[in-house]
């Protein structure tokens, strides 16, 4: 039989602990518990004392404490709840709490069908990980997104077009590429000066933007440079697509201070075809065909 002061000693241990330590019977009464078990469902572990799970889920989701029940009705909850637990002889999970603290649960099965419950408050290391989320999407959007115009940049449209190639040998689909150019840019720049053309830049491309789909990759990949990847698209619908940011462009005016900018656009469209065997292959194309809209007066589709 165990010593009764080694018996107070563990019992002590564990009202003091931070982690929270739980004993509930065959009945799924809480037989046992200290204060951050009881904290878990949002009062003192004395309140939650021989209190059953469903008495205990019922405290939270009628107040405005304990665990976070994102269910419409009490009973459903008590549903899902119930076929968890005891589903298996361990098991861990998260659970989160109304006044904004997360939890990692630990449950286990011991002598007699007993639930022993092991809490951890995990809610700095949640923050952290959230923290380190964010300021990763941050510099993977510093690497993929041009500054200026909140569109794509060289390196991300030039990744996304390998792919597109490798997918569409693959799977023998089509797909197109347009390369775009402001005509006559540096005019803007030299007559208004580089805030006037920036405001243009940003213009031109949130117009762009308006018709293109969803999944069509947009990207800044010079100065006044500008590349489209339309997947599934052949050159003849590519082309029409061109035609109207083509004339959307044409009527496009930026104001800039006591001034109203416009410009026009070239563009140059190929399409993938099974003769092209690189996706350099395909650019340099586009970029003949730009240069050949540019040599046919600007203002052009080729």
């Amino acid at each position: 039989m165990i010593d009764i002061s080694i018996e107070k000693i563990i019992i002590e241990s564990l009202a003091l602990t931070k982690d929270g330590v739980g004993i509930f019977n065959r009945d799924d009464r809480l037989i046992y518990c200290n204060d951050a078990i009881g904290r878990l469902f949002g009062m003192s572990a004395e309140e939650a004392l021989n209190k059953s799970f469903s008495e205990l889920s019922a405290d939270c989701f009628n107040s405005s404490k304990g665990i976070n029940i994102e269910f419409t009705t009490l009973e459903a909850w008590l549903s899902h709840a119930s076929a968890k637990r005891r589903s298996c002889p361990y098991r861990a999970f998260e659970v989160d709490t109304q006044e904004g603290k997360w939890f990692l649960v630990t449950e286990q099965i011991v002598h007699n069908d007993y639930l022993y419950t092991y809490i951890t408050d995990i809610t700095e290391k949640k923050a952290n990980a959230r923290a380190l989320q964010i300021m990763s999407e941050q510099f993977q959007k510093l690497a993929t997104i041009d500054s200026l115009t909140g569109i794509y940049n060289r390196r991300y449209f030039y990744e996304k077009a390998e792919a597109e190639f490798n997918r569409s040998s693959r799977k023998n689909k089509i797909f197109s590429i347009m390369f775009l150019d402001l005509d006559k840019f540096k005019h803007i720049n030299d007559k208004f000066g580089h805030a006037a053309g920036d405001a243009f830049l940003k213009g031109f491309a949130g117009n762009v933007q308006t018709h293109l789909r969803s999944y069509d990759t947009f990207a800044r990949v010079g100065g006044e440079e500008f590349a489209i990847l339309l997947p599934n698209t052949d050159k003849n619908n590519a082309s029409i697509i061109a035609e109207r940011i083509r004339a959307s462009i044409e009527a496009l005016i930026i104001p800039f201070e006591n001034e109203s900018l416009k410009i026009t656009v070239s563009v140059g469209v190929v399409e993938n075809s099974n003769e092209i065997k690189s996706i350099d292959q395909i650019m340099n194309n586009a970029d003949k065909r730009l240069y050949q809209a540019k040599c046919n007066g600007r203002n052009q589709i080729c």
